[in-house]
């Protein structure tokens, strides 16, 4: 009877029946062993927690802090990424989660790095001018009243079209991911992200997987770049971005880029956008071979300048959401109970 148990519970731990799910902890400052598993013992790198939530399987599960990339990780199985825990108790769940209070912080720089810049639309000029802030009285990163870093808004707009946007960031994403997996990132602030997707997805096939973008920012930075190579206009929900915010950014062209599929923007706001030489796939939201839904998001302050000579009405792009002029998407964007206020295109030839 003994030989049996032990038979058959080799097999029930070959099957993986009894897989470690618990969560890796992510805290920036823990002093204990580093390992993961409590938030005593949690790890403090960003990249060394995702890339064994990879190898693993389990949850990230991560304190507020920043944290500042020191690579990036291409996902071999898939990821799950939950930020804005408090980091005290170990029985936290992610209903005890306060993504505004408890920031947990992303980027490619330190946060003495990223700076506030003044962008002012010059119409006559089919330009935008930039004057940047004063970094020690209007810092981006700044510290809360229990220690810990979090963000700092920038001043009031003085017009109709201005605005603030971060600078600062180089080439790293946070993750790069494949086909046939699904990735969940929730309750992250990505700050400086400026000249490559701060989340990429490729795919090449139908067996794409669910992403899932939840309650995230993307403040001077490029937001997720979510593609599926080949399979178009289809029904399949390959994507899913909600409730986030995407904001304080300068010539990021496009700001979100959705290829193949099916994808859903919902309840997202997106504002203090500045782009210059604005043309098609540059828009705010980009679509490609793609089924898109918009519903119920914002823009506001979004600005879009274009004075190439290779523009015209003809050609020209949108500035809020566009699609390939040469696939015929109009029909599959559906824009619902969205508002869109103060928001400017100028260009060459008045479109």
């Amino acid at each position: 009877m003994k030989q049996l148990l032990a038979t058959v519970m080799a097999c029930v731990c070959a099957l993986g029946l009894f897989a470690d799910v618990s969560p890796i902890y992510l805290k920036a400052g823990a002093t204990g062993a580093g390992d993961g598993s409590s938030w005593a013992d949690a790890m403090t790198d960003v990249y060394a927690a995702i890339s064994l939530a990879d190898e693993t399987g389990r949850p990230v599960y991560a304190a507020r802090g920043y944290y500042q990339l020191t690579n990036q990780r291409t996902l071999t199985s898939g990821l799950e990424f939950y930020g804005g825990f408090p980091g005290v108790s170990d029985s936290e769940t992610l209903e005890d989660r306060d993504t505004a209070k408890y920031q947990t912080i992303v980027s490619q720089v330190a946060a003495t790095s990223l700076k506030w810049n003044h962008a002012m639309p010059q119409s006559e000029q089919f330009s935008i001018s930039v004057a940047a802030l004063n970094a020690a009285e209007n810092p981006v990163i700044v510290t809360d009243n229990d220690g810990y870093p979090v963000f700092n808004p920038p001043p009031a707009p003085e017009g109709d079209f201005d605005g603030y946007y971060v600078s600062g960031g180089s080439s790293r994403r946070f993750v790069n991911a494949g086909a046939n997996m699904d990735l969940t990132v929730d309750g992250v602030w990505f700050i400086g992200f400026a000249t490559d997707p701060s989340i990429q997805v490729d795919s090449e096939n139908a067996n794409c997987g669910v992403r899932t973008i939840n309650d995230c920012r993307f403040f001077g930075a490029i937001g997720p770049k979510l593609t599926h190579v080949g399979y178009i206009h289809s029904d399949i929900l390959s994507a899913k971005i909600t409730n986030c915010e995407f904001r304080h950014a300068y010539n990021v062209k496009p700001v979100l880029e959705l290829y193949g599929h099916h994808s859903i923007v919902e309840d997202c706001a997106f504002s203090d956008i500045f782009r210059t030489d604005v043309k098609n796939g540059n828009e705010i939201i980009y679509v490609k071979k793609n089924r898109v839904t918009v519903r119920g998001c914002s823009f506001e302050r979004c600005v879009a300048v274009t004075k190439s000579d290779g523009e015209s009405p003809a050609n020209g792009a949108a500035n809020l959401i566009g699609w390939s002029s040469n696939e015929n998407n109009n029909d599959l964007v559906q824009i619902e109970d969205c508002t869109m206020t103060h928001n400017l295109s100028m260009a060459q030839y008045g479109y």
